[in-house]
């Protein structure tokens, strides 16, 4: 199981209403960009910080600490202590995101996350975000890492595959 799939279970098992578990549905790509969005708004006032610091692929194991944190307690209140490299990994990994549910629906792609219906806004886009920044985000190229998103995208051939489902 990769990481996303751990942290989407962990976080849900935890924190969706029992009654919330057994139907689920697939939000489309729209909404799950607003849910990244929604993350990336949250710390806005970082935004200079992160930009300012180089991607360093020796934050990535504390980025999947913090996701963990995040999936267990529910709250990111434990981001605070983070260094700016932590911050930047999670930024890349969002970034990534972004760039690929926006490929996705321009592709008539769709991105599948099974979210359970009865949970609140809340919970489902936390859980989302996990599966997406602990999974495909996290397993970009590394040779890619250090390049911005947009930069990348207007290298890649149309054919290629973006995302992995």
């Amino acid at each position: 199981m990769d990481l996303g799939r751990q942290l989407w279970s962990t976080y849900l098992d935890a924190h969706a209403a029992a009654d919330a578990a057994p139907a689920v549905d697939f939000p489309s790509n729209t909404v799950l960009l607003e849910y990244v969005w929604g993350f990336l708004e949250s710390w806005r006032d970082r935004l200079p910080i992160v930009e300012a610091t180089p991607y360093g692929e020796a934050y990535e194991e504390e980025a999947d600490a913090a996701l963990t944190a995040l999936a267990i307690t529910g709250t990111t209140s434990s981001w605070v202590a983070a260094s700016a490299g932590v911050w930047r990994v999670l930024f890349a990994r969002a970034t990534w995101a972004v760039a690929a549910l926006t490929l996705e629906d321009a592709g008539g792609g769709v991105v599948k996350i099974p979210l359970p219906t009865g949970a609140t806004r809340e919970v489902r886009a936390t859980a989302a975000l996990l599966a997406l920044l602990g999974g495909p985000s996290r397993d970009v190229p590394s040779v890619w890492r250090t390049r911005s998103p947009s930069e990348i995208l207007q290298a890649l051939p149309p054919e290629f595959p973006v995302w992995k489902q």
